[in-house]
């Protein structure tokens, strides 16, 4: 767990407290409410992406693998994500204007590797992805998510039979708060691979998600054989934050 309430690096931000005083003039306050309850349109959502996500310089110690994208999905793919939302009760998914994926970046290798990238999803108004968020980290959401991903695993297990086919799950979800934005989660999913009912790999994921205005920012951080370390997990989340806070819709 990373103590980062803690930092203090912003003194406000995208539903965090501000530590300005009642002084403030209405006219500033008026372009503050204007803001919050103006649309996002897509290009402005695009843009948002590319100054947050992840980049090579963030972390030179790893290959960059892909490039920075819309998170691209096939048929098949967008009918089971729509069902996932319809199980967890989020917004409907051709509201969001963007969910742009960084690169993945990489090092080590096959059983010894680690992985890291990140996701902004921006919908139009903040109320929306208030509510995706609300939804999705809620007890039904976490409960559909355990229950489509072992489906997952089903699947992939029939295509995988005498190969290594995953095995034993175990997922947590917590608050997990960061200075400037609201709505922070930390979510970890610890799963094997196993041949002949032995277990060959162990793999860790982190996921961190936070809201920014109208905005859902991701960091996903996976391991094999042992987890991300923390302090690189720290280093590139409060990156992030930082990122989408100088860059608020």
């Amino acid at each position: 767990m990373l103590a980062l309430a803690a930092c203090g690096i912003l003194a406000s931000g995208c539903g965090g407290a501000s530590s300005s005083t009642s002084t403030s003039s209405s006219a500033s306050t008026n372009t503050a409410a204007t803001k919050a309850s103006a649309p996002i349109t897509r290009a402005q959502g695009v843009a948002f992406a590319h100054a947050v996500n992840l980049r090579s310089a963030d972390v030179p110690e790893m290959r960059s693998h892909f490039s920075e994208g819309e998170a691209v999905e096939t048929a098949s793919r967008r009918r089971s994500s729509a069902e996932f939302v319809n199980c967890y009760g989020g917004p409907e998914p051709t509201l969001r204007l963007a969910k742009i994926r960084s690169p993945e970046f990489s090092a080590g290798h096959a059983r010894q590797s680690k992985s890291v990238e990140s996701r902004v999803e921006v919908w139009p108004t903040s109320n929306l992805s208030d509510r995706n968020n609300a939804a999705y980290f809620s007890s039904r959401g976490r409960a559909c998510f355990l229950r489509y991903l072992n489906a997952a695993h089903k699947r992939l297990n029939k295509q995988r039979t005498g190969r290594l086919e995953f095995g034993s799950l175990r997922i947590a979800t917590l608050p997990n708060p960061l200075p400037g934005v609201s709505h922070s989660f930390l979510r970890t999913i610890a799963e094997t691979l196993v041949h002949r009912k032995q277990v060959r790999v162990h793999i860790y994921h982190d996921i961190f998600t936070f809201i920014c205005g109208p905005a859902e920012i991701e960091l996903e951080a996976t391991g094999y054989a042992r987890p991300v370390p923390a302090a690189t997990e720290e280093r590139l989340l409060l990156a992030l934050v930082s990122r989408a806070t100088a860059n608020e819709l």
